[in-house]
């Protein structure tokens, strides 16, 4: 696993720093380590599931607190010699179709036939892809699609940036669906995966993902190819899918968390209710429930490594 010195300095990182900036998140430093504040949370600019971060002190993170007026931070350490509650779910190389379980490279086979799958300009996506991404968002519930003028820009805002890749799904040259890659050194995160479910019977997710497993970890020599954290967020096969069909392993870290002192009262005073506001949820589903259930499971796990 790298360490952060091994990352800081590289073109990838400050490019997607940069992103986020002119994207209108303020970034925070601690010994040059920088943080963005998102939804309230503060948490790494890049992705932490990558390396190793640098050590942090209790007064550091309480000044990153207080400048930032967030109400927690959050991060990852990564090398975990045994399983635990957090992990990021990552393939690393080798990487064949060979290597997959019977079932799933015939279903790869036929997603390969039905498919075209290839990277795409930001313009490309904009021309062709914003009712992919309604379609999409019209199968999650509690999704709130952008406006096609809101959606348009924050696609065109990846334009110029070498840190992204965006992954197209084709069928009889419609697109269907659609993926976003963030690359930070020899490293990709699946960022986002949009698709129409009413094509799920051609495979489009199968051939999306060999097809990117393919590119990245076997022509182009990058060393893993990541899904991301556990979602606590939202419930997500994803995860699941990806482990029993493409060999991806869960990486298991140490979740990090310190709350701002009033929201750690707040906390501490609501989780013995954890049980029974997820049963009213299933009654009266708030959305604010919803935020509250997702808090007091990320407590939950943080609590486990103590």
């Amino acid at each position: 696993m790298k360490n952060w010195s091994d990352f800081k300095n590289s073109l990838n990182v400050q490019e997607y720093i940069k992103f986020w900036q002119e994207n209108g998140l303020k970034s925070f430093y601690i010994n040059n380590f920088p943080w963005i504040k998102y939804q309230g949370i503060l948490q790494p600019t890049i992705l932490s599931g990558l390396y190793e971060p640098p050590e942090f002190t209790k007064p550091q993170i309480k000044t990153l607190l207080k400048t930032s007026k967030s109400t927690f931070v959050r991060w990852s350490n990564y090398s975990r010699n045994r399983p635990t509650e957090w992990w990021w779910m990552t393939c690393r190389p080798p990487f064949s179709i060979n290597l997959l379980s019977h079932n799933a490279r015939n279903q790869t086979k036929k997603a390969l036939i039905n498919c075209l799958v290839k990277i795409i300009s930001p313009q490309e996506l904009i021309k062709v892809g914003y009712d992919c991404y309604l379609a999409s968002c019209q199968t999650h519930k509690k999704t709130r699609p952008l406006n096609h003028a809101q959606w348009e820009k924050f696609i065109g805002s990846h334009l110029n940036y070498h840190c992204f890749d965006f992954w197209g799904i084709f069928i009889d040259d419609k697109l269907i669906g659609y993926s976003k890659c963030v690359k930070i050194n020899k490293l990709i995160d699946i960022s986002a995966i949009w698709y129409n479910r009413a094509y799920l019977k051609k495979y489009p997710i199968y051939a999306l993902i060999y097809s990117m497993l393919n590119y990245y970890l076997n022509k182009n020599d990058y060393e893993s190819v990541s899904n991301g954290m556990r979602s606590i967020a939202h419930p997500t096969k994803m995860q699941g899918f990806l482990e029993t069909k493409f060999n991806f392993k869960k990486e298991y870290c140490k979740l990090n968390v310190i709350y701002s002192p009033f929201f750690n009262s707040l906390v501490k005073i609501i989780y013995p209710f954890k049980n029974l506001m997820s049963s009213t949820y299933k009654i009266i589903p708030f959305n604010i429930l919803h935020k509250i259930i997702i808090i007091l499971e990320q407590e939950k796990i943080r609590r486990s490594f103590n």
